[in-house]
C-alpha cells in the first residue's frame, strides 16, 4: 500500500525520515504483521511546493499496515502532530511500483546508511559501471530510455574539474574518450544514494543539457589493455603532448544516442560501483557548494520513446496543419509531455478539436496549455495530464478566447511568427510571438505562416562561445551549416535558408521559408524569393557586387530588415543624383542621405496615423529625418523644402542594387527630435593613429 506524506520540511532528508518511521513500525504495536522488524520504503520527491514544504511516499508490505497507520497518525490525530510535526499522512492515489513492493515484502529492513566521508583527494574519482539518459514520470519515476554499460574496470569515472568548475564523466574507449560535462548551475537537483535494487547511483536532473565531448585516445587505457607494444604508446603519449588537440563538442554521447538525445538529455543516472563512490560524489558536490538529496528515483523502464511510439507520433504529426504540428512538437521538445504521452492523450483530444474548429483554433488552445504545463512545472505542484485534464483546459481556453475580443495585432505590420531554436541536441519550436515585418513577409502577406525565425544558440541559449580546450568546428558544421546548406526539418516540415537581417546576424538569428504555391499556381521557394528582390547582375551602382559573397548578402539583407510599410511612389517621382565630394572625389559629404519634399514627408505621416495603433513619432508634428529602404536603397531621407510635389532624390551612394518594382517605402526608424551625441572610442583611436589631434576631439566634446 502507499501513503501519501504532505508538508515534510525542505530540511528533511530520507534517511532521517526513514529513521523516524522506523521508530513507529518498529514498535509494539506493529509486531502482530511480521516478527521481524517492518521492512517500507521512503520516497520524498524533488519538487517544492508553494509553501516551501515537499511531498512523498511510504510504501508499506500490505494494506493493513497502511490503514493501521492512517488510524493512529492520519490527519486530525494528536499522535502525528507530537511524533511528525508538520507531516500530513493520507492514502495514496497511485498503485506502489510493482518491483518495490516485492521488494519491502520479501526482503528484510535495512537501516538508513551511513556513509563515511573519505578524505578529499584532488585526484580522486567516481567508478561509473553503466550510464542511463531517461525521462522523469509524473509519478516521480525515473524511466530508462537509453543505457551504455561500461564492461572494462574502470573505463569509465566522474570527477570534478576545479579548473573549469564542471563535473566530467570521462568514458575512455580503444578509438577515442568520450566526456559528459555538467557545471553546477545547470543542475536543477541531484541525488546519491541506494535505490529499490540496491545499487549506489548519482542522479542529476539538469536546467538544460549537458555538453557532449569527444577527445583522443588515452594511450594509458590502451597501454592497460595489453594489445600492443609499449613503444607505440609511448610515442603516441609525445605526439598528444607535443601537439595541442582539442576536445570536440558532439550532440549525444554517441551515433546510437544522438537520435534520442533531444528529449532525454536532462535525466541522467550513473550507476557506481559501490558505496564509497556516493560518499565521494558527495564530497566532491561539496567542494562544488551543491546539495545533494538522500532520496532516489524508483528506476523503471516504460520505452516511452520507443521506435514503435516513434512510428506512430511521425506520421500523424506530419499530417497535421503546421499551426498545431509546432505546437505538439513545442510541448515534446520543451520536455513538458512524453510521446506517449501525446500519442495516447493529446492524439484523440486534437484529433477531435481540429475536426470541429479550425487549426488557428487548435494552435491557440495548444499554446495556452504549453503555458499551464510550463508554470505547473516550474511555479506548482505536479499535474496529472489525462483527458480530464485537456478537456477542462479546452473548455479554459475556449472561455478565454470568446471573452477576449481585442484583435490579435495591434499593428498592421506585425504578424504572428514561429521561432525555431536549434542547439548542439535538439530543435525547438516556439511560439508564435508577433514579429515586425519586412518586405519580403508583406509581398507574401497571405503566406507569411510559412516564414519562420532560426536562432542558432548554445543549449543554454546563448551565443556559441570560444573554449580554449574545445574545437566546435565540427559541431558549426553539424548544427549550422548544415541547416544553412540543407535546410531544417520542424513538425514534418522542410524550410530552406532564406536570408538574415545585419542587426539580427549579430545575434545568430535568420529567416527559412517553406516552399510554397503562389495564387498564380508557381512555387515559390528561397530562390525565387531572392530573384524577385532585384537585379544584382550587373548592377550599374556597384559592377562587382555579385562577385563579393559578403557584400551580396549584406545587399539581400536589406529586404529582410523589420520596417514598417508606407506610401508608394511613382518611378518618375524619383531621381537619382550625383553625391556632393571634395575636391578629389575622395571623400562625400551624403553618402547615405537622400532628400524629400515634404508632400511626401506629409504622405508618409497620414499613412502612418491612418494605422490600428499609432506611434508616439506619428502623432505631433510631421517628422523631417526617416530611415528607410526603398527601390534598392537604403539611408536617410530629410525634408528640402527646395522640392516641391511628391518628389524623392536619391545619391548614387545611397543605391545599393536595382529593384525599379519596388517602389514603396519601407521605415526602418523615424527621428522626432535630435538624438544625443557619443564620442566613437574606436574611431577615435583610429583618427589619432592616423595623425589626428587630440584637441580636434577634446573641442567637439566641450561643444556638444
Amino acid at each position: 500500500m502507499e501513503v501519501f506524506m504532505q508538508g515534510i520540511s525542505f530540511s528533511m532528508e530520507q534517511p532521517q525520515l526513514k529513521e523516524l518511521l522506523a521508530s513507529v513500525f518498529h514498535g509494539a504495536a506493529y509486531s502482530d504483521h511480521s516478527p521481524q522488524p517492518l521492512n517500507f520504503e521512503v520516497r520524498i520527491y524533488r519538487k517544492v511546493t508553494k509553501r516551501g514544504t515537499r511531498n512523498g511516499v511510504i510504501i508499506v508490505p500490505t494494506t493493513e499496515i497502511g490503514e493501521q497507520f492512517l488510524r493512529e497518525y492520519g490527519q486530525g490525530s494528536s499522535r502525528r502532530c507530537n511524533t511528525f510535526d508538520s507531516i500530513v499522512f493520507a492514502r495514496g492515489t497511485h498503485t506502489p511500483n510493482r518491483r518495490v513492493l516485492e521488494t519491502v515484502q520479501q526482503t528484510p529492513y535495512k537501516p538508513p546508511a551511513r556513509l563515511t566521508q573519505p578524505r578529499y583527494d584532488t585526484g580522486a574519482s567516481v567508478s561509473i559501471q553503466r550510464l542511463q539518459f531517461g525521462w522523469i514520470c509524473r509519478d516521480e519515476e525515473y524511466s530508462v530510455e537509453w543505457e551504455k554499460k561500461f564492461t572494462i574496470q574502470g573505463s569509465a569515472y566522474l570527477r570534478y574539474n576545479e579548473g573549469r568548475r564542471q563535473f566530467q564523466m570521462i568514458a575512455m574507449g580503444h578509438d577515442c574518450t568520450r566526456y559528459i560535462a555538467i557545471r553546477p548551475s545547470q543542475v536543477y537537483w541531484t541525488a546519491a544514494t541506494p535505490d529499490q535494487y540496491g545499487e549506489s547511483s548519482i542522479f542529476f536532473y539538469l536546467l538544460y543539457p549537458p555538453s557532449f565531448e569527444e577527445g583522443p585516445v588515452n594511450p594509458d587505457f590502451l597501454e592497460s589493455l595489453g594489445e600492443d607494444t609499449y613503444g607505440q604508446y609511448e610515442n603516441l603519449r609525445m605526439l598528444l603532448e607535443e601537439t595541442k588537440i582539442w576536445r570536440l563538442r558532439k550532440s549525444g554521447f554517441d551515433d546510437t544516442h544522438i537520435p534520442i538525445a533531444p528529449y532525454t538529455s536532462i535525466a541522467v543516472r550513473l550507476v557506481c560501483e559501490s558505496a564509497s563512490d556516493v560518499a565521494l560524489y558527495r564530497v566532491l558536490c561539496r567542494q562544488a557548494h551543491l546539495t545533494v538529496d538522500s532520496s532516489a528515483y524508483t528506476v523503471v523502464h516504460r520505452g516511452l520513446f520507443a521506435r514503435s511510439v516513434q512510428d506512430v507520433y511521425r506520421p500523424w504529426v506530419a499530417n497535421l496543419d503546421f499551426a498545431v504540428a509546432s505546437q505538439v512538437e513545442s510541448l515534446l521538445r520543451k520536455r513538458l509531455v512524453d510521446m506517449r504521452e501525446i500519442v495516447r492523450y493529446l492524439r484523440p483530444s486534437i484529433d477531435d478539436l481540429m475536426s470541429k474548429h479550425s487549426p488557428h483554433v487548435t494552435g491557440t488552445v495548444l499554446a495556452d496549455l504549453k503555458t499551464r504545463l510550463e508554470a505547473r512545472l516550474w511555479y506548482g505542484d505536479g499535474v496529472d495530464l489525462d483527458l480530464n485534464y485537456i478537456l477542462q483546459l479546452l473548455a479554459t481556453s475556449f472561455r478565454q478566447l470568446s471573452q477576449n475580443q481585442t484583435p490579435l495585432m495591434p499593428h498592421a505590420d506585425l504578424f504572428l511568427c514561429t521561432h525555431v531554436h536549434i542547439t548542439p541536441t535538439t530543435i525547438i519550436p516556439e511560439g508564435p510571438f508577433p514579429e515586425q515585418s519586412n518586405r519580403v513577409i508583406r509581398q507574401y502577406w497571405d503566406n507569411r505562416d510559412n516564414f519562420i525565425r532560426v536562432h542558432f544558440t548554445d543549449d543554454n541559449r546563448l551565443a556559441y562561445r570560444y573554449d580554449s580546450e574545445l574545437n566546435l568546428q565540427r559541431l558549426i558544421e553539424e548544427r549550422v551549416k548544415h541547416f544553412l546548406v540543407k535546410g531544417v526539418t520542424v513538425a514534418g516540415r522542410h524550410f530552406q535558408f532564406l536570408g538574415y537581417s545585419q542587426s539580427a546576424l549579430k545575434s545568430h538569428s535568420v529567416w527559412f521559408v517553406r516552399p510554397f504555391q503562389a495564387a498564380d499556381g508557381h512555387t515559390i521557394d528561397a530562390a525565387a524569393i531572392i530573384a524577385g528582390l532585384g537585379s544584382f547582375n550587373d548592377n550599374p551602382y556597384d559592377p562587382q557586387l555579385i562577385y563579393c559573397p559578403a557584400r551580396y548578402a549584406a545587399r539581400i539583407s536589406q529586404a529582410f530588415s523589420a520596417t514598417a510599410s508606407s506610401i508608394t511612389v511613382a518611378a518618375h517621382e524619383m531621381e537619382i543624383v550625383d553625391d556632393i565630394k571634395d575636391r578629389t572625389d575622395t571623400y562625400s559629404f551624403t553618402d547615405g542621405n537622400g532628400t524629400m519634399s515634404l508632400q511626401v514627408a506629409r504622405d508618409i505621416a497620414a499613412n502612418q496615423r491612418s494605422k490600428n495603433r499609432v506611434r508616439r513619432a506619428w502623432r505631433g508634428s510631421t517628422p523631417r529625418v526617416i530611415q528607410v529602404r526603398v527601390a534598392g536603397s537604403k539611408g536617410m531621407l530629410h525634408v528640402d523644402h527646395k522640392l516641391e510635389g511628391r518628389q524623392i532624390r536619391l545619391p548614387r551612394s545611397m543605391v545599393k542594387f536595382s529593384a525599379p518594382t519596388s517602389n514603396q517605402i519601407d521605415i526602418a526608424q523615424v527621428f522626432e527630435e535630435p538624438s544625443r551625441f557619443n564620442l566613437n572610442r574606436p574611431m577615435i583611436m583610429l583618427l589619432e593613429g592616423l595623425g589626428v589631434p587630440y584637441e580636434a576631439f577634446k573641442r567637439l566634446q566641450d561643444d556638444a
